[in-house]
């Protein structure tokens, strides 16, 4: 028997196996982002499925970069015959605003000296105003980290899923850890029980369509 015949069945076998866990991997991807897509993240995590309407500040030139000064002169001066400068306190500091706190925005000088624009809908009403989805928690201001995600390597009949961009993982890892001031952590890059018997089984065809080839 020509022994070259045995190393070329190794290497069809082993390619065999390898495209069956590429599938199975492509699959496991697949639950990763239709799972955050839906707003859905596993045990450990702290966030829900909505974002924050917790009153939030942006600086000042950013809003203004992006919106221009009509929209914050209009919010600013609801109700009001004159805009005057008050002293008033948010959170733990004593800042400089407009007089119309009901109103959607708000201009105050931080206790560094900065001046922000507080937005009473938070970031939910901030994402909103970008032409972001509002809800679910999705994770997708830019959709580069999800579309980032990919199959790092399968072989030896392992494959990994990861990010191929040092950036976006970095993003990936502080949401595992918390993310934001509050820390607020959405573990997402691990897979479900019932996700994992779906994979089983899934490899279990595989095989079995391998066998009676």
């Amino acid at each position: 028997m020509d022994p070259n015949i045995d190393i070329f069945k190794q290497i069809e076998n082993s390619i065999v196996d390898n495209v069956l866990m590429i599938k199975v991997a492509t699959k496991a991807q697949a639950f990763i982002r239709q799972r955050v897509e839906r707003g859905i993240y596993l045990d450990g995590s702290t966030g829900g499925s909505e974002y924050s309407t917790r009153p939030m500040p942006v600086p000042y030139g950013l809003f203004i970069k992006k919106f221009g000064k009509t929209l914050l002169r209009r919010e600013g001066t609801r109700g009001a015959k004159n805009v005057k400068f008050i002293k008033r306190k948010v959170g733990t500091q004593h800042v400089v605003s407009t007089a119309m706190d009901r109103s959607e925005f708000s201009v105050f000088r931080s206790k560094s000296g900065h001046t922000m624009v507080l937005i009473q809908g938070g970031y939910k009403r901030w994402r909103e105003m970008n032409m972001k989805s509002a809800s679910p928690v999705d994770m997708s201001w830019s959709s580069r980290m999800l579309r980032n995600l990919g199959i790092l390597r399968a072989e030896n009949l392992q494959a990994e899923i990861g990010f191929s961009s040092a950036s976006e993982s970095e993003k990936a890892y502080y949401q595992h850890i918390g993310a934001g001031k509050n820390k607020v952590k959405r573990i997402f890059m691990d897979l479900s029980p019932n996700e994992l018997d779906q994979l089983g089984d899934l490899a279990e065809k595989l095989i079995f369509q391998k066998l009676s080839s």
